[in-house]
């Protein structure tokens, strides 16, 4: 009998922290199908679905970088940032409607808390006090070995309102295409 507690405590444990198989997984260089380096019209094959195409008038994008989302309406609030033709970044906002299906290898999504965050990346996590939020949100960097890829999870008040995913120069601009 204590074997079987012992055997439920650990696998509610691994399930607690670790990505479901019907989640989509944010890792450094993908998206589900949809990979960093990708052209659009590669990831709207991988998607199987198109992406909204540039447009100049929203105050953010320019033919060198913009960002887009799927123009079915699935997964809204999920953003890709497209520089020179390229796929380089994926955010995954709070108020997405999909966001809840979307996690790291670590099971770490939208929501969590930040010291999930933290025990799931350790000393790997280089911190640092949100931009625009102040003491009470912080930038929670985790760089890729090759130091070319990372990922981000902004918090606020101890929560994850943000992730994001990609090649590290655009993954830690402040606000994107800037």
């Amino acid at each position: 009998m204590k074997h079987c507690v012992r055997l439920l405590a650990f696998t509610a444990c691994l399930f607690s922290t670790a990505a479901s198989a019907a989640d989509q997984i944010l890792t450094f260089t993908s998206l589900g199908p949809v990979q960093i380096g990708m052209s659009v019209a590669d990831a709207e094959k991988a998607l199987g679905a198109k992406l909204k195409p540039l447009d100049p008038r929203d105050g953010v994008s320019t033919e060198a970088c913009w960002l887009t989302e799927r123009a079915d309406g699935i997964q809204r609030g999920l953003t890709y940032m497209v520089r020179e033709g390229k796929i380089v970044r994926f955010d995954i906002w709070e108020d997405a409607a999909d966001a809840s299906g979307i996690a790291t290898d670590k099971g770490i999504r939208v929501g969590a808390a930040e010291n999930a965050v933290m025990s799931a990346y350790g000393s790997a996590l280089e911190a640092m006090e949100h931009p625009h939020v102040g003491k009470d949100g912080r930038y929670l960097i985790f760089t890729a070995p090759d130091k070319r890829h990372g990922l981000i999870f902004e918090t606020v008040n101890g929560k994850v309102v943000n992730l994001r995913g990609g090649e590290i120069s655009s993954v830690t601009l402040e606000e994107t295409c800037a």
